[in-house]
This record gives C-alpha cells, structure tokens and sequence, in this order.
C-alpha cells in the first residue's frame, strides 16, 4: 500500500513468528503492537509518528526512520514493556493535510489512551508548533510516566531575533522570569493540559537555558504540580559554559512556588 499515511498493525500468534517487513516512504503514522516476534523492520522516510505496544524489544526491532532519530532515549530502558509514543511534531507540523495529528488528538480513536511514555520533538517558538503540543497534552487526560521533550536547538541570532519579534527587545541576560505575555500564551483557555494531566518524570533534552519559551513551559509545569516526581533537564552532553548556564536557570527553577512540594528538580 505504497499510498497509506496511517497503519495500524496489530499481529497475533500462538508461537514466536520470523520476519516481518513494513516499507513505506508515505506513511506519516505507524502503531505496532504485537505478540512475541523474532523480528520486525520497518522503513519510513516522513514517518512522524511512530508507537509501539508490549512486545516489542530493542533486539528484535529495526526502524529507518530519519525523522524520528531523537526519539526516544527513554524507552529500551525497560526492554521495550510499556506502551509508548513517539511524536515529531516539529516534522509534522509543516504537513497541510494533516491525517496522522487528527488522528491522535481525535476523541473518537482514543488513540493516546493506549499508552504511558511519550517522546516529541518540538520548537517552542513556532506558535503552530506550541498549539498542537497544547492538544496532545489535553487529549492525553490522564498520566503519563514518562515523557521527554527534544528542544529544537536555535543559533543564539535566531532566538534573538524570534525574542524582538514576539515580545520587543529582550529583557537583561541572565533574567528569567516569565513575562505576563507568556503567561496568558501558555495559560489560554485555563490551562495549558487537561484537569487530569499528570506526569510521573519529566526529561528535556537540547533546554537552552535563555529561550524563553521552553522557560515557559518548564515553570508551568513546576507551579501547576503536574509532575510528581521529577523535572530533568540534560546537561551531560553540553560544554561546561553552557552547562554552567543551564544549571543556573535550573536553580531559578527551583525558587519557583511548586505546585507538588515533593517535586524534584535536577540536572542529568
């Protein structure tokens, strides 16, 4: 079906079948959920969205998938054994007719109840972008255990100018409280997530530290209480400048009134 955008595959066997193949460079969505196999290959040039029920471990599946390269660091850790979404949506994003986001949003499909990990690749300062993270999160109306964000890394000129574009010339370096702008951006319509949003961890991968959008988004999570346990911001992989600037909006972060007192805050 070289024309499909969506598959939903689900393959059931009493005993542990041998290979099984999907190659589509159309297919925008992918939901694999199967019974012991020896190995799956999948091969999609534009998937953007990619899930995977129980059943499926590192060692037996192999995905070409450029678009989703990034995601997820977080999700072999458990040999593969919980339910979890992969989201591009920086990628999908840019699609005019846009079946696979409709379809994960969409009541009807009840699509994102069918897991409890996440991964999206997102750019905060693309308003479209911000949207429709804004609808995963409310159509999710539940927990997630874990969910990772990859940051779209911006070149110090472009956050600059993206900054004087949307909210005038930036404030003094190094300051990083939330402008009353922001807030009603990212508090539309009451709340950011839906009343029964709730995290267990929280891991971010590419956090600049002085974009003030993805500050946004780390401070709402912190004074709304929706993440139970911990708030990770990697910095493991960084130069030691920049990781001495992201620990220093790390430890403003934590000045910040928690909504969960017991939340943790920290640098991985």
């Amino acid at each position: 079906m070289p024309s499909t955008a969506v598959i939903i595959y689900w393959f059931s066997s009493l005993k542990k079948s041998a290979l099984r193949l999907i190659h589509n460079n159309n297919l925008k969505l992918l939901h694999i959920s199967c019974s012991p196999i020896n190995r799956i290959e999948v091969s999609a040039a534009v998937l953007d969205i990619f899930s995977v029920g129980y059943f499926i471990t590192k060692d037996n599946f192999f995905l070409t998938a450029p678009r989703l390269l990034q995601c997820s660091k977080n999700y072999w850790t458990e040999a593969g054994n919980i339910p979890n979404m992969n989201y591009n949506i920086s990628y999908n994003a840019k699609e005019q007719d846009n079946m696979g986001y409709s379809y994960v949003v969409s009541e009807h499909t009840n699509y994102l109840l069918r897991f409890i990990s996440l991964a999206v690749s997102v750019d905060l300062m693309n308003p479209k972008e911000v949207y429709m993270l804004q609808q995963v999160f409310i159509a999710w109306n539940g927990e997630i255990k874990d969910l990772e964000i990859f940051f779209k890394v911006h070149s110090f000129y472009a956050s600059i100018l993206v900054s004087m574009a949307m909210y005038g010339v930036p404030k003094e370096e190094g300051e990083s409280s939330i402008s009353g702008e922001q807030k009603k951006k990212w508090q539309k319509e009451n709340s950011f997530f839906s009343s029964n949003f709730r995290i267990k961890v929280v891991r971010m991968y590419n956090f600049s530290g002085s974009n003030k959008e993805e500050l946004a988004l780390a401070s709402l999570l912190v004074t709304e209480g929706r993440v139970r346990k911990n708030l990770m911001i990697e910095t493991s992989s960084l130069p030691a400048k920049k990781k001495l600037e992201i620990e220093a909006t790390v430890a403003k972060l934590k000045q910040l009134p928690k909504g969960n007192k017991r939340l943790s805050i920290e640098c991985f």
